[in-house]
């Protein structure tokens, strides 16, 4: 499947309507939050993978590779930049925004609800440590690109095309749903001892009155081949 086509009269609403699930990081803090209508509700992680709990409080923003603890090894050569996410069993094929940090120290957010975007700050696909990838979960009352990220499961495979040409092919290790209150920043994005990959979106139920999503759906990934291009 190619690229989601984005939908041009979704553009003009924008102005109207903010995005249901974005990721900003505000005063050192990502924070999980949303604003609409009524938003589709998006699937849910099996309860068994799940952590419960609810509540507008923040996620630490992923730290650099060289300030996460975890474990330490010699710096490796950096990784080619990643240009497409492929999640074949959703059908999910995106080109990747470069997400970085705005002038008020807040992580940039995708700017098209139809693509995902990697936080360029941190790890690059298939470098040490696990890189963030981040996308809308609803956008303006419609589903957004990562609105189904829950429906992965164990053993199934993520790709990431990169700027050189290869692919870095990731197995999904993890598939968990957390409530805001008990979101577990070291295990995230704490340093690991080889490539790994978080992907990032919004869960649980949308409070229209608050204006955001309970909980953070993480798909935790480890890289199994690199296939040259």
């Amino acid at each position: 499947m190619g690229a989601p086509q984005t939908r041009s009269g979704r553009r003009g609403r924008i102005g109207l309507l903010a995005a249901a699930c974005v990721l900003l990081v505000v005063g050192g803090v990502l924070l999980a939050t949303g604003v609409g209508r009524q938003q589709p509700a998006p699937p849910r992680v099996p309860q068994a993978q799940s952590s419960p709990g609810a509540g507008a409080t923040s996620v630490p923003v992923p730290p650099r590779p060289s300030e996460a603890g975890g474990p330490e090894s010699a710096p490796a050569p950096p990784a080619p930049a990643p240009e497409r996410l492929v999640i074949p069993t959703l059908k999910v094929s995106t080109p990747l925004e470069r997400l970085g940090l705005d002038g008020e120290q807040a992580m940039e957010t995708p700017r098209d609800p139809d693509r995902a975007g990697w936080y360029e700050r941190g790890a690059a696909p298939g470098a040490r440590g696990p890189a963030v990838i981040a996308g809308h979960v609803t956008w303006n009352e419609e589903k957004a690109v990562f609105f189904d990220l829950a429906r992965l499961r164990t053993g199934q495979r993520v790709e990431v095309e990169r700027k050189d040409g290869s692919t870095a092919v990731f197995g999904v290790t993890k598939v968990a749903q957390y409530g805001k209150k008990e979101f577990p920043s070291l295990e995230v994005y704490g340093n690991t001892a080889g490539p790994e990959l978080r992907l990032i979106t919004c869960g649980g139920d949308f409070s229209k009155a608050d204006h955001y999503y309970s909980d953070n759906v993480v798909v935790f990934g480890r890289l199994l081949s690199v296939r040259e291009g």
